[in-house]
């Protein structure tokens, strides 16, 4: 055999295992490449979660702010009146009551993951509590428009005694509630945002 043959043959495998490795790193490249992009599109997936959950908290703490201070504008008219503590004849019912709010399950699943207890903790309920609020707000304008139509009907007034002193048990219980829960919910709020300013999330909060 002459050498022009075994040229032959050597350039072919060289050419072969040349085309193989092109082919290799072009592979690992794009594997590279795509699970870059996937850990990127991960991370922007995280990102989104936190600032609809952040948002959220913001929310429901912006809600008990509001009731708080209906309360306590409430209780002030009445004390100027010489009433000795906030009852049913001051605290109006709400006009609009704010939609519940429920923190999806993927929102979980992030707070979860950043591995902070105490923070897992402050914020998990915070929807069910806030949402308590807003039942105990509902029953309350129930019951206090049933109040007002029996007041209306002749006769019935010597009928309303205890259904004045429910009104009233109720609202101490929204006092106290809602600034457990509003001091709670802020709280809740302050830790996570300073949570989600940690890389590898890195979210600046709105002020």
């Amino acid at each position: 055999m002459g050498a022009e043959f075994w040229a032959a043959i050597w350039g072919a495998l060289v050419g072969s295992v040349a085309g193989g490795i092109i082919s290799a790193v072009l592979q690992y490249s794009a594997a590279k490449n795509s699970k870059r992009d996937q850990a990127e599109a991960e991370l922007e997936r995280r990102r989104a979660l936190a600032t609809s959950l952040m948002l959220k908290i913001g929310i429901i703490a912006s809600h008990l702010s509001i009731i708080e201070r209906a309360l306590a504008t409430a209780k002030e008219a009445a004390i100027a009146a010489g009433a000795s503590e906030l009852t049913w004849q001051w605290l109006q019912s709400p006009g609009n009551i704010p939609a519940a709010i429920t923190f999806a399950i993927d929102e979980i699943g992030l707070l979860y993951s950043l591995g902070d207890p105490p923070i897992f903790a402050a914020v998990l309920l915070c929807d069910e509590r806030h949402n308590g609020v807003l039942d105990h707000l509902a029953i309350y304008a129930k019951k206090r428009a049933e109040l007002l139509d029996m007041l209306a009907s002749p006769g019935m007034d010597s009928l309303t005694v205890d259904r004045k002193i429910d009104l009233n048990l109720l609202i101490a219980q929204l006092q106290r509630i809602v600034l457990t829960e509003r001091e709670a919910s802020q709280k809740a709020l302050v830790a996570f945002k300073n949570e989600l300013a940690k890389p590898p999330l890195a979210i600046e909060a709105p002020h």
